[in-house]
């Protein structure tokens, strides 16, 4: 079975396990329609930003550090395994730990909040479907893979850990089965709609061109959700600053915002010669402090 190059069309048309959790809407950045329209060739993949890029670059290092700490396993890097005629999976590596088979896929993060306890499969949702699915991949074409291994280099620290996700025939199958299903739609139906970014940037995309003079109609539930929604953001918009100068009045030169019952709800933080102000606090935090 012949190899599709990264970029082509026939690889645009693959089901990979990185496509996977943009397919599935579990992806932080990317969409199931925006994924589609790039699988379709309607639109461009997205360029290297500054986060692929540091991946890209840091990938080398962090796989470096995996083999210093398992320097007696057997080791294949970079490997491609292609599954019938629309799937394929491209592990970083796989290596033969202790008579076991294991895949390797080395990240990096920012930060680690969304990341649990090392040694465990507490990794982002889209890490998971991407391994469980590149797992399944695998077996099912001659590799016996026991478990995922995910080095990743993150945090303020920029600490290397590990963490383990056991293999599952059943998370595959299921995920593969759903990945089948939005590949057989590339022929078909495009997903809805939704509200994510990623959706709403594919929308402006797609028609650069602009027939001037032309005229669309559309629906008087979609108009009315247009302009309220516009408007209503503007009101948003303007309640926000006003209750941000307020609470930055109040604060003078403290650090932190907190409610009566002392949650800390925003801060401020230096950025160059400048001080940037943060919300973090949530309704919820709102609700605690009514109680107390």
């Amino acid at each position: 079975m012949s190899l599709h190059l990264p970029g082509s069309p026939e690889w645009g048309r693959m089901v990979s396990a990185s496509k996977a959790a943009p397919m599935l809407g579990l992806s932080p950045w990317d969409s199931p329609r925006a994924m589609w329209h790039k699988m379709k060739g309607d639109l461009a993949w997205d360029e290297e930003n500054a986060a692929m890029e540091r991946g890209n670059l840091c990938e080398p290092a962090v796989l470096a550090w995996w083999r210093k700490h398992n320097e007696h396993a057997d080791w294949r890097e970079q490997v491609t395994i292609e599954h019938e005629d629309w799937c394929l999976a491209t592990p970083d590596a796989l290596a033969v730990v202790d008579g076991s088979e294991v895949l390797i896929e080395a990240k990096t993060a920012a930060k680690m909040d969304d990341w649990g306890t090392p040694g465990t499969d507490e990794i982002p949702v889209h890490y998971l479907v991407q391994v469980y699915l590149a797992m399944h991949v695998a077996n099912l074409n001659g590799h016996e893979i026991a478990e995922a291994r995910i080095p990743v280099l993150g945090g303020y620290q920029l600490l290397f850990t590990e963490y383990v996700v056991p293999y599952s025939a059943e998370h595959g199958a299921d995920i593969l089965a759903r990945c089948k299903a939005f590949h057989v739609t590339l022929d078909g139906d495009a997903p809805p709609l939704d509200d994510s970014v990623a959706t709403f940037d594919a929308m402006k995309a797609l028609h650069p061109e602009i027939d001037r003079g032309e005229s669309c109609g559309v629906s008087d539930q979609t108009a009315h959700d247009l302009i309220h929604g516009a408007a209503n953001l503007k009101a948003a918009q303007a309640a926000d600053r006003l209750a941000r100068s307020t609470a930055l009045e109040a604060m003078g030169r403290a650090q932190y915002l907190t409610t009566p019952d002392g949650t800390r709800i925003a801060r401020r933080q230096p950025r160059g010669e400048a001080v940037t102000f943060v919300v973090v606090g949530k309704p919820a935090d709102l609700e605690r402090s009514e109680v107390a």
